[in-house]
């Protein structure tokens, strides 16, 4: 009886791609017009990545207004502790 294979799951997949993209990005720099290429590139996709961007910039704002006043609550609580035990 073999063993139940492993479900598959997006994480591997995506930690690869990021893998492969990191290493064999300065590989390209040696080849020439890359430069031109990517700047191409970037002239095409920047617009819209900012679009997508602006469309959650306001809901992420939010969130970050909402969460700040604890969290400077606990770096109030934290800090001096921490600052006398650095003395």
């Amino acid at each position: 009886m073999l063993p139940a294979a492993r479900p598959f799951t997006r994480s591997p997949g995506v930690i690869g791609g990021v893998a492969v993209a990191g290493s064999a990005v300065p590989l390209l720099f040696f080849l020439p017009g890359a430069e031109e290429r990517i700047t191409a590139q970037a002239a095409k996709w920047g617009p819209r990545w900012n679009r997508g961007f602006a469309r959650i910039a306001p809901r992420v704002e939010r969130g970050a207004a909402r969460v700040e006043p604890s969290v400077q609550k606990g770096v109030k609580a934290v800090e001096p502790p921490l600052k006398r035990a650095a003395l």
